[in-house]
């Protein structure tokens, strides 16, 4: 779904990325420009009037000397077993199944609050993962079996619920959010390779910790961890378009309504409507013109959340850098502004939408892309085409290239 990376401090830089699823000062003294003073003159212009006629401590009498600046106190450190940067769905899987094993496990995010695109950007339209036979057989395993099979039986479709189930994932799992990432020290590792040691970071109130681990995860959607690594970025979206800056794809800006009557909706008899999700509907969504060259609003991916709620995964933002939060910011202010205008598109020109209200916002977007970094092995068209399955394999997936 998202991009995750995972880094093994034990050796070389190990990256495993899975994607949709990584002072200057000048000083300048007024008195440079001043005739040089008297050392008479200065010493009497720096010290109190009553004092002036003080005369200097004897030749061969030792002079008082500076107090010694007190040493800085040491950083607070925590070892812990594993340590994850980020608290995306994708990672949280692998903290729960560490915790379970007896591992200590610590999670430090680099957002205000946890849960990722999952619970903040409110990316909760899931694609089912299911087998090639054309039946719909589903073939997700482990943990997200939960999630998606509640998604398609209609118990998993609200906020609070997705909620829910991440709690219930992270339980006894330390998340502190809103951090700042500082230092990261390296020593050698095999075959010269330099393998992370620990790592420094600012808390939410601004104190320095430290922590160290055998273990480093890459958990978030603009790679905070893997970016200050020195590791190749592969090029991405600007080779292909032939663009000289970096290109990424579109970030979603998850539209979230309330108040739509689905039957009449579903009733419409638009093809590819349902009592449960809403696909494409071609011709109210090509007759929408967008207010900005950089929006765009794609074939719908719409939810029933029950009780006239409905989330929908079609408004695309482009131009987005996950890593620079004013670009996140201003693309934010873009998706607000345009899904009430896309709420008046849909009032006017869709069965069951006359009585609909915007139901909030998300607090965050849907990366949807970051960067890619060169590892120790880089996923080919031909094995994902091919099924190809290796020794160390978390996972199975049943997308098609996207």
């Amino acid at each position: 779904m998202f991009p995750v990376a995972y880094v093994h401090s034990k050796a070389p830089w190990r990256i495993a990325v899975v994607s949709s699823l990584l002072a200057f000062l000048v000083g300048c003294s007024a008195q440079a420009a001043q005739p040089a003073a008297s050392p008479a003159a200065t010493a009497s212009s720096s010290i109190p009037a009553q004092s002036a006629n003080l005369s200097p401590p004897n030749e061969g009498e030792p002079t008082p000397s500076q107090p010694a600046t007190p040493p800085s106190p040491p950083i607070p450190t925590v070892t812990a077993d594993v340590v994850l940067i980020g608290s995306e769905l994708e990672g949280m899987y692998l903290a729960r199944a560490a915790a379970d094993e007896g591992l200590t496990v610590k999670v430090i995010d680099p957002r205000d609050k946890p849960g990722g695109q999952l619970l903040q950007g409110e990316m909760q339209f899931l694609d089912a993962v299911l087998d090639n036979s054309g039946k719909g057989k589903l073939i997700a395993q482990g943990r997200f079996k939960e999630l998606i099979t509640g998604f398609r039986n209609g118990k998993i479709r609200k906020q609070s619920e997705f909620v829910a189930y991440y709690d219930k994932l992270a339980k006894g799992v330390p998340i502190e959010s809103g951090v700042q990432i500082q230092d990261i020290e390296k020593t050698p590792g095999l075959n010269g390779q330099p393998k992370i040691s620990s790592v420094t970071y600012k808390a939410k109130d601004g104190s320095l910790h430290k922590l160290k681990a055998d273990y480093w995860v890459e958990n978030t959607d603009f790679a905070a961890l893997v970016s200050k690594l020195d590791v190749p970025r592969q090029p991405g979206l600007e080779k292909f378009y032939g663009a000289k800056q970096v290109e990424y794809m579109s970030a979603g800006f998850m539209m979230k309504f309330k108040n739509v009557n689905w039957k009449q909706f579903q009733a419409r008899g638009y093809a590819t409507v349902n009592e449960s999700y809403a696909i494409g509907v071609a011709p109210v969504v090509k007759s929408y013109k967008p207010s900005n060259d950089r929006i765009l609003l794609r074939g719908l991916n719409a939810v029933n959340q029950r009780d006239g709620e409905v989330l929908i995964n079609a408004l695309l933002v482009f131009q987005v850098d996950p890593s620079d939060d004013k670009s996140v910011q201003d693309a934010m202010e873009l998706g607000k502004k345009e899904t009430e205008l896309v709420l008046q598109h849909f009032k006017k020109n869709m069965a069951g939408w006359k009585n609909a209200e915007l139901n909030g916002f998300p607090n965050y977007l849907y990366i949807r892309e970051y960067n890619h970094y060169n590892a120790e092995y880089n996923l080919q068209v031909s094995d994902v085409l091919g099924g190809r399955m290796f020794d160390d394999n978390v996972s199975i997936a049943g997308y098609p290239l996207d």
